[in-house]
């Protein structure tokens, strides 16, 4: 068990009862791991939504993204694995409508390089993922067509340049149908975990070469993908990270609601929600076969420029410990979390973790009543 874990498992009772009372979610029961068992940690965020501001700061700071959120990038390192939401392309000298021209270079020149309603980041928000420690991203969002098939093409060249990855959407020239071929198989300490990840659509883009794999419109090719990877013999676990429901209500919609258990119920061990751009609570299913599985709805924001309200500003650090006995396939063995606040001060954006303590009220009070004191 990590040291970061056991931190965790003794100051999140001591900060919840500095808060005092709260509604918390009902205890999870998590299934005893076997004699011999071997484990794996993985900590998850949510959207990676570089507004204006936050694109400007990685383009001029000598540490690129990584000064969004380096006070969380230890939490990062210690996990074996690390996830989060790429939302929107990072594609070089690719104009709006998909139109090829000349790139800028290092700047934010609110044409190639641009924000909210069309994103595009600079390639180097890749490299400077993986230097952060993370191991693997979702590019099936709503967003991930900003820049049109092109956008998707020259974002997966440049995830492929930094050795990152990515797991929801195809180049343009794919033909593959096998439902597998959506997903990555990520392979660490002799474990091999897949990732799967899917979209509720491309707002309003017209996907012309199938380029982003759709959660409900591609319902039996997600849950073929899932039950054919969760049955093979050279993999432990299969995680889904599907990018659906309502922007900023706190509560899933009953159709997120079936489609996250149909998830599990297909073989999945956890299903890591997206899209709203606040967090949703987190729960525990029992699927037909007796496996029980976790699901987050949403993880929230990781780093946005989204400061308006409290909601949009609060997420958390998921983190997972997956164990799996010999000869046997991995399941959740149990779960935590780390509270996090995006900050603007000093002319700095980044994400904190806090206490009760050092966030603000609110957000702390958000998060420990989603999330209980774990």
């Amino acid at each position: 068990m990590s040291r970061w874990w056991l931190t965790l498992c003794m100051v999140l009772p001591m900060m919840a009862r500095a808060q005092g009372p709260t509604a918390l979610p009902a205890p999870f029961h998590f299934p005893l791991s076997p004699a011999g068992a071997t484990h794996l940690s993985i900590v998850a965020v949510g959207d990676v939504l570089l507004h204006t501001p936050l694109h400007r700061q990685m383009l001029a700071s000598p540490d690129g993204a990584r000064s969004l959120w380096m006070d969380v990038a230890p939490w990062l390192a210690q996990a074996d694995m690390a996830y989060a939401n790429l939302e929107g392309p990072a594609a070089t000298g690719v104009r709006g409508g998909g139109v090829a021209v000349p790139d800028p270079g290092n700047v934010f020149d609110g044409k190639v390089y641009g924000s909210y309603p069309a994103f595009n980041y600079h390639a180097r928000l890749a490299d400077d993922l993986v230097a952060s420690g993370f191991d693997v991203v979702s590019t099936a969002n709503n967003h991930a067509l900003d820049r049109g098939a092109l956008g998707i093409d020259r974002t997966i060249a440049a995830l492929n340049a930094a050795q990152l990855p990515y797991t929801g959407s195809r180049v343009s020239t794919a033909t593959e149908t096998d439902p597998t071929a959506w997903a990555r198989v990520i392979e660490t300490k002799g474990w091999h975990v897949a990732w799967l990840a899917c979209a509720f659509g491309t707002n309003g883009i017209p996907d012309r070469h199938h380029q982003v794999l759709n959660c409900y419109s591609d319902r039996a090719v997600v849950l073929a993908a899932v039950h054919a990877l969760a049955h093979r013999s050279d993999i432990d676990a299969v995680i889904v990270t599907p990018h659906v429901g309502i922007e900023y209500e706190d509560t899933p919609r009953p159709d997120v609601v079936a489609l996250d258990r149909d998830l599990l119920d297909a073989g999945a061990s956890a299903v890591l929600g997206a899209h709203p751009h606040v967090t949703q609570p987190w729960v525990q299913h029992t699927s037909p076969d007796g496996r029980v599985g976790l699901i987050v709805y949403s993880l929230g924001n990781f780093v946005s420029g989204q400061f308006q309200r409290v909601p949009t500003r609060a997420s958390a650090l998921v983190w997972l410990d997956l164990a799996k006995g010999p000869g046997g396939k991995a399941f959740v063995a149990g779960a935590s979390y780390l509270p996090l606040e995006m900050t603007h001060a000093g002319g700095v954006y980044a994400v904190h973790p806090i206490t009760a303590i050092t966030g603000t009220p609110a957000i702390w009070q958000r998060l420990t009543r989603m999330f209980g004191a774990r």
